[in-house]
């Protein structure tokens, strides 16, 4: 009995572990568990840390930051792809931890025509 708890455990790990590796992401690297590159962004001068990715990376790469998985686009052609031709399948979204502390009525989080009738206010 006291060999199936921590059996069952290392199976669950396996499992969520491979699922993530199975998915179809750009290259780069998540950082530490839980703060990801958070701390590199923020102790040095933000453009260093997104020149250093770039380089490395190209203009298309994954991190982790304040909390959340992220995709970053760096190139003028990629974010034309993203906002114009292919906007119908992106949702422009703040970090999930940003929404936590501001809470979900602030502002900037609304889209489309309730966010213009709070502006208007």
């Amino acid at each position: 009995m006291m060999l199936i708890v921590p059996l069952l455990l290392l199976l669950l790990i396996l499992f969520f572990t491979s699922r993530r590796r199975n998915l179809p992401l750009p290259p780069g690297t998540m950082g530490w568990p839980y703060v990801g590159e958070t701390f590199q962004l923020y102790s040095h001068n933000p453009n260093t840390f997104f020149a250093s990715k770039v380089k490395k990376y190209g203009s298309i790469f994954k991190s982790y930051i304040l909390g959340c998985p992220c995709v970053m686009i760096s190139s003028p052609e990629t974010a034309k792809l993203v906002l114009v031709s292919k906007a119908h399948l992106f949702k422009p979204t703040f970090p999930a931890s940003k929404e936590r502390m501001l809470g979900k009525q602030a502002l900037f989080f609304h889209q489309g025509d309730y966010h213009s009738k709070l502006r208007r206010l």
